[in-house]
């Protein structure tokens, strides 16, 4: 029979009152340090509240010991999944459907890990196997959702979320969930309705979090637009993220060629290159900008993470030297003013994302970026020296380029 204070620990688990469940089951392994169970649930806990080294050195210690028992490779899968240590985890969750090739969490891991590799076609084959096995397993309903919901297939994702409605109502994964839905679907008010009931019921819901914050920047016409324009890029592969990219730039390039050699077209094809221009700048602002817009909502800012809240800063203030760089022009003319403006609006792109990375090299590589771009520019501006300028004008572009090359490879949809 297990022991009641271990009884007691796993009770707390499931609450949610994760710090109260390892202090309960250190006390617990104070007087039995090698009860493997003890130690398991220790791991666990951990695991939960980000402890990811701690969680894996017992866990690597348990398996070691006992390396036919799946629930610890199990957990070393979910916390390389957590790390986006995304090949050691499939491999682990392939062994794992090996060991026990009818276990339903099994096909749910590996139908998280492709997901993270943003292999959605395979994610939701395994999803699918999950509710072959058992059609009502709430997880594996909730990830074909989201899936489905990626991929544009409106109506099987809301048939699925209907489930798992029907299922358990509140499951606070499942009404975020649901309120994802909505908000795809451009019911922007109902969607914030049951983000916030899912973070009254778990505020640490990673997704009610992130939802949260779309459907709060969704109440804007314009970023609605955006948020389409993110939720179809998403759907492409690589390949066809590049050719979104370089079709748009010969279609900008080809516009400004018209209206500079073809006098009736001149009207049309003016406005639409400056359209254009104007849309692809936004693309990497809009979001920093909103960010910005949330941090002056008490509500708001409780759901943007640190890194958010300064790029949100920093191309404010870009925004706001462009602005007064623009408005010295109109008032006292002088074409420094005037650089200056058009230098910080496109400052904004670096300042608005050069933290957005996850990988830490990549993040570092654009702060460098930014600070070596924003100090030729300044210092151009501050001499009035043409060739610094260039420089700098030529950086930034630079700086796109390279930017989105991390953003396909790191978002682009991939077909196996």
């Amino acid at each position: 029979m297990r022991n009641p204070i271990l009884l007691r620990v796993e009770l707390l688990i499931n609450q949610g009152r994760i710090s109260d469940a390892e202090t309960q089951v250190r006390s617990f392994l104070e007087d039995e340090p090698t009860d493997e169970y003890g130690r398991y649930l220790l791991a666990y806990t951990l695991y939960f509240q980000g402890k990811s080294k701690e969680s894996e050195h017992i866990t690597i210690q348990l398996q070691q010991d006992d390396p036919e028992n799946p629930a610890y490779l199990a957990l070393l899968a979910e916390i390389n999944l957590k790390e986006n240590e995304l090949d050691a985890a499939e491999e682990k969750g392939n062994i794992l459907l090996q060991m026990a090739p009818n276990e339903v969490q099994f096909y749910n891991l590996m139908s998280r890990i492709k997901f993270a590799q943003r292999y959605y076609d395979a994610a939701l084959s395994y999803a699918n196997n999950a509710l072959g096995i058992d059609p009502e397993n709430l997880e594996a309903l909730n990830q074909k959702t989201l899936i489905s919901g990626i991929l544009g297939d409106k109506q099987s994702a809301k048939n699925t979320i209907l489930e798992a409605l029907e299922k358990n109502p509140d499951d606070p994964y499942t009404i975020a969930n649901h309120a994802n839905q909505l908000l795809k679907e451009g019911k922007v008010k109902e969607s914030l309705d049951r983000f916030s009931q899912a973070l009254n019921i778990n505020p640490t819901n990673a997704l009610a979090r992130y939802g949260m914050q779309e459907a709060m920047k969704s109440k804007f016409w314009l970023y609605r637009l955006f948020y389409k324009y993110f939720d179809l890029m998403g759907r492409l592969t690589a390949n066809g993220s590049w050719g979104f990219v370089i079709g748009t730039y010969a279609l900008y390039q080809g516009l400004n060629y018209l209206s500079r050699t073809n006098e009736a077209l001149a009207p049309i094809a003016t406005p639409l290159s400056y359209v254009l221009l104007a849309f692809f700048v936004l693309s990497w602002i809009i979001n920093p900008l909103m960010n910005l817009y949330l941090m002056t909502n008490k509500y708001g800012r409780l759901l943007l993470e640190d890194d958010q809240k300064k790029m949100a800063t920093y191309t404010g203030a870009s925004l706001v030297i462009a602005l007064v760089g623009f408005g010295l022009y109109f008032a006292l003319g002088g074409d420094t003013y005037l650089m200056a403006g058009i230098f910080f609006v496109g400052m904004m792109i670096p300042l608005g994302s050069f933290l957005a990375p996850y990988d830490n090299a990549q993040k570092q590589k654009l702060t460098l970026f930014t600070i070596v771009i924003l100090v030729i520019g300044v210092i151009g501006l501050l001499l009035q020296n043409t060739l610094l300028l260039t420089v700098g004008f030529i950086a930034l572009f630079g700086y796109q380029i390279y930017l989105n090359s991390i953003a396909i490879s790191s978002s682009a949809r991939k077909i196996s």
